[in-house]
């Protein structure tokens, strides 16, 4: 009996051990296809793209994000999808790459090219580019939203990476932001100062020597300011206002 124990056992041994191999093989060939389809669809993406092929490599990178969303080139795919997005102006699908991938991947080493493309996508999306491009006189009475946004996040890139790549064009453009922010500011003071509400043209002026000291409408915004204070009979404050505005005047 015994014998013939030690015989059943060497010989299911032998078949789990024939059924583990042939197995493990299967798995190690599925898993080399499985790599090797990755790697075939991502370099045929990527090539596209460099190609200036935005559409093409848009779908393929979609694909691999929906078929493979476990694939070792995840977060790659999601930069190249907001740059093609933003190449193609899909603004909307890049911001949403963008949003999300800052939300889960916050200590990425390419956050900052992310936080500069927000601010971009932002910038582009401010109807101020439109206006530069077709050489039309500027209206600082339209919309601010976006240029909010684009401001904050040059400014989140400037403090946070001040030594990226990016800070430099951020700095840049900052200074046109400050200026067409500084702007609207102005416009709104005066039509606060057409209303007679001479507090909020105070509050508003104030405002606008925080945020954008060193414009040119910030200074012109400072004369409202100084109107109102003597409207409102703050004589003495109105004088260090004057003071305020012949001590700059000269930078302009």
């Amino acid at each position: 009996m015994n014998k013939q124990y030690i015989f059943l056992y060497k010989k299911y041994f032998i078949i789990f051990f024939i059924i583990f191999i042939v197995f493990s093989g299967c798995v190690s060939t599925n898993k080399i296809v499985y790599n090797n389809s990755i790697n075939k669809i991502y370099n045929t993406a990527k090539k596209k793209m460099y190609h200036n092929d935005f559409k093409v490599a848009i779908n393929d990178f979609e694909f691999l994000n929906n078929r493979y969303p476990l694939n070792p080139y995840y977060n790659q795919i999601q930069l190249n999808l907001i740059y093609c997005y933003y190449k193609t102006f899909e603004l909307q699908m890049a911001i949403d790459v963008i949003d999300r991938f800052i939300h889960l991947n916050q200590t990425h080493p390419n956050i900052d090219y992310v936080i500069y493309m927000r601010a971009l996508i932002a910038m582009d999306l401010d109807d101020e580019v439109l206006y530069d491009i077709f050489n039309i006189k500027k209206n600082y009475e339209r919309d601010t939203k976006n240029a909010y946004l684009a401001f904050k996040y040059f400014n989140q890139l400037i403090y946070s990476f001040p030594e990226s790549l990016y800070t430099n064009d951020a700095i840049k453009r900052l200074f046109y932001l400050k200026n067409r922010l500084a702007n609207f500011d102005l416009s709104v003071i005066k039509f606060y100062n057409k209303l007679g509400v001479y507090i909020a043209v105070i509050n508003r002026s104030q405002q606008m020597l925080q945020d954008y000291p060193s414009t040119k409408a910030t200074i012109e915004a400072l004369k409202y300011m100084k109107i109102a204070y003597e409207k409102i009979g703050l004589i003495e404050e109105s004088k260090k206002v004057s003071d305020i505005i012949l001590n700059n005047s000269k930078n302009f």
